[in-house]
């Protein structure tokens, strides 16, 4: 009896052993994923959330993607600019909108490392007006609104350079682009 109640008392002993060691594993696990995803919310914009609505705009090949709630409107290019001296080559000039101008730029030129479209013989087709602002963003074509997933986007830290790419989405190859963060020199 001695024998067979050492051998229950080993295999209770043994199995509160793996019960704890299970229980620190799963605390662990339960740490790296609650580290990680702290570290995803950090990569994240506010205005993402769990998903966000979005517009895509073209620029030669490149899709940028703007968050809609930061864009206020859109315009057809026609040309209609006045030139403005002294500033960047990458401004194309003001547009009246309303009562007011808007400052319309070249973002293959500002962000991209494209020369400076001639707009005269290769004109764009739209302009995007940034919420809050006095720009806008000549672009040669303007998706409908569409909602991107936050879970799809590669999303890239706040302190790299080129702080306006905010991340891509990773199955259409799109770039995120952070709007607030594209005049942002690093």
């Amino acid at each position: 009896e001695r024998v067979e109640a050492e051998r229950v008392e080993a295999e209770r002993v043994e199995a509160e052993r793996v019960a704890a060691e299970r229980v620190e594993t799963e605390r662990g696990e339960a740490e790296r994923v609650a580290v990680i995803q702290a570290k995803i919310d950090d990569k994240v914009p506010s205005w993402a959330g769990k998903g966000f609505n979005a517009l895509v705009g073209k620029v030669g090949h490149v899709n940028l993607t703007f968050p809609s709630s930061a864009i206020k409107g859109e315009l057809e290019f026609n040309n209609e600019l006045k030139p403005v001296a002294g500033q960047p080559d990458w401004v194309l000039g003001l547009k009246m909108v309303g009562a007011s101008f808007v400052a319309v730029v070249d973002l293959g030129g500002l962000l991209l490392n494209q020369p400076i479209r001639d707009i005269k013989t290769n004109p764009y087709k739209k302009i995007i007006l940034l919420e809050n602002t006095r720009w806008g963003f000549a672009l040669d074509s303007v998706s409908s609104e569409m909602e991107i997933m936050t879970d799809q986007v590669s999303w890239r830290d706040n302190s790299t350079s080129q702080q306006w790419l905010r991340g891509v989405d990773s199955l259409r190859k799109w770039a995120i682009i952070e709007p607030a963060k594209i005049f942002v020199r690093d």
